[in-house]
């Protein structure tokens, strides 16, 4: 007998109601926490391989208050790490002296509150939804297990844009990309 066939499952079947559908996120700025950041590959339909920065954040604050949001940076290597430096220097994680080290690096931003903000824009065919990181943000902490409160005590200092040898007005929100 399958996992499938077992009566307490069917019975959950029987019982479930679907799931709430949900749209979008509207364009706005939120309060949320990131989940993790991850390297993906995706791959077009006529083979192009594309690189990408995948951030997972959930927003902590408001009406959409437990909704998931992902922020994706295309990575160009000349037209995207200036905006990939930014980010990093506005979640106060080092920046790294190569590329291969990106990820490592934003690993610290990981539990860091933010302020996001998402914009969509209208294309011909699709609509774009792009999401800034605007700043740090305050947000509540659920109580940690005293392991975890342990890691997060460890987290790496945070460098000033000054200590990483860029100007203080370096990045710019109003920067399109």
């Amino acid at each position: 007998m399958s996992f499938f066939d077992s009566p307490e499952v069917a019975n959950n079947w029987a019982q479930s109601k679907p799931a709430e559908t949900f749209a979008t996120l509207p364009d706005g700025n939120y309060i949320a926490v990131i989940n993790s950041i991850k390297h993906e590959d995706y791959v077009s339909r006529n083979g192009d391989v594309y690189d990408y920065l995948v951030y997972s954040m959930t927003v902590v604050d408001g009406q959409h208050s437990g909704r998931k949001f992902y922020k994706r940076d295309l990575i160009i290597p000349d037209k995207s790490f200036p905006y990939i430096k930014r980010d990093m220097l506005t979640l106060k994680v080092p920046i790294p002296q190569h590329p291969r080290d990106i990820i490592t690096s934003l690993q610290a931003a990981i539990g860091k509150g933010i302020e996001a903000k998402i914009v969509t824009k209208k294309g011909e065919k699709n609509d774009f939804t792009n999401v800034y990181i605007e700043r740090l943000a305050q947000v509540m902490a659920p109580q940690a297990k005293p392991a975890q409160a342990r890691q997060t005590a460890q987290a790496p200092a945070a460098n000033s844009p000054e200590d990483l040898g860029y100007d203080k007005d370096f990045y710019d929100a109003d920067i399109p990309f």
